[in-house]
């Protein structure tokens, strides 16, 4: 790969949480980016950085929320939330705690409705041993 000319294409989710996040920022203001992306296409990531700096015009619209799991188990949960009124436009998990056996088992949005609120994130160790995790979610400003 060429230095300065990475080019990568969005997965279905991450096509979700950009329309997401357009479509919740189209109801606080106006915004104008350099670039329009469709479905499919094959962008860069400088296109993709000169939209996030016009965005960074409008103040802090997106916020990050990490929710690590209490105690260790063999099979363990944790639920990172969005502050009321904020939407989930990614999120992640993170086995924190973990023997070479433990798998992630859920790494997915919590949907409210039709709305995406959360990430939630669960682990599994084999036989005795536990692992522990952290959820992340990337929220939009309430």
């Amino acid at each position: 790969m060429k230095s300065g000319k990475s080019i990568f294409k969005l997965s279905r989710s991450q096509w979700i949480g950009v329309a997401v996040l357009a479509s919740s920022m189209g109801l606080a203001a106006a915004v104008t980016v350099p670039n329009i992306f469709s479905a499919g296409s094959t962008i860069s990531a400088s296109q993709v950085n000169a939209n996030f700096a016009a965005l960074g015009n409008y103040g802090s619209i997106l916020s990050v929320v990490r929710v690590q799991a209490p105690t260790p188990d063999i099979v363990t949960l944790a639920t990172a939330s969005c502050p009321a009124g904020g939407f989930a436009t990614g999120g992640g998990c993170a086995i924190n705690t973990a023997t070479a056996a433990s798998v992630v088992k859920i790494d997915e949005p919590v949907v409210a409705g039709t709305a995406p609120t959360g990430w939630t994130c669960a682990c599994q160790a084999s036989g005795s041993t536990t692992c522990g995790i952290t959820a992340t979610a990337i929220c939009t400003a309430p």
